[in-house]
């Protein structure tokens, strides 16, 4: 019964973000958070690789991520006096104060492990866009499929995994190998997606990666709050987040459209 009390609280401190209302803080990665992807999302999040279908009624499976995506208050606001919080991305953010924004639930996109295919497409300032399960149809078109989008669930982003990068002379380790032995797999990782950060992504590579479903929660006391990224600052309250992170195509196509009558960006 104890074990059964232990394993239950657990569960619940996971699935809220926080034990006892308090905000979940930023650890260094302590473990169990010891997840890495390699690249510069390991900044603003801590997450453990689920060893074992030991979860799975709730939908949690072995190979699984669960965690948090971290924000700092960066005492701005929208027009409207919503307070504006951001990812933190490095030691004056963790001084300042860095708590999760987010609980994260994750599953593979990984050719290996499931036959999930995702190839960058191109980024722009936001979070880089990925086209799932590419092919070309009998037009020469790219195009792509739904049929590995998780569900049930809401896991609209995607994040590509490395062998370990370097950035500004330091060494970003990444969890590959873990997530190997896990599986019992070789994930092959081409060259190109051992990069740290999404600008320096080629168009037209195929990188193992994760969807990730987010879940908004109350930082800092907030119940209200907005994102700021990739030029908007995104309304959010608690619960799942479709809004923010979204970044998955299942068509595409280089086309040129009219401008006229189109508003300028941001209205």
């Amino acid at each position: 019964m104890k074990r059964l009390i232990l394993a239950t609280l657990a569960v619940f401190t996971l699935c809220t973000g926080s034990a006892g209302g308090a905000d979940r803080v930023w650890t260094y990665h302590a473990f169990p958070f010891t997840f890495l992807f390699g690249n510069h999302i390991d900044t603003h999040q801590e997450l453990r690789l689920v060893q074992a279908d030991a979860l799975a009624k709730l939908g949690i499976d072995k190979g699984d991520l669960l965690g948090w995506f971290y924000v700092f208050d960066s005492r701005e606001t929208t027009d409207a006096g919503i307070p504006i919080l951001k990812h933190c991305t490095g030691q004056e953010h963790y001084d300042a104060g860095c708590v999760a924004g987010w609980r994260i639930h994750a599953k593979p996109c990984i050719d290996e492990v499931n036959g999930c295919r995702a190839m960058f497409l191109y980024h722009d300032h936001d979070h880089p866009v990925w086209l799932l399960d590419p092919a070309v149809d009998s037009e020469g078109n790219l195009r792509g499929s739904r049929q590995h989008i998780v569900q049930p669930g809401s896991f609209t982003h995607m994040h590509w995994l490395t062998e370990g990068t370097t950035h500004e002379g330091t060494f970003l380790p990444s969890s590959l190998a873990d997530i190997e032995a896990l599986f019992g797999v070789d994930i092959h990782v081409p060259a190109e997606c051992n990069v740290a950060m999404a600008e320096q992504l080629a168009t037209g590579v195929i990188c193992p990666g994760y969807f990730l479903q987010i879940t908004a929660l109350n930082p800092f006391g907030y119940d209200v709050w907005a994102f700021h990224h990739g030029g908007e600052s995104l309304v959010l309250e608690r619960g799942i987040d479709n809004q923010t992170h979204l970044n998955l195509l299942t068509t595409y196509r280089a086309v040129v459209v009219p401008l006229d009558g189109l508003p300028p960006y941001g209205e």
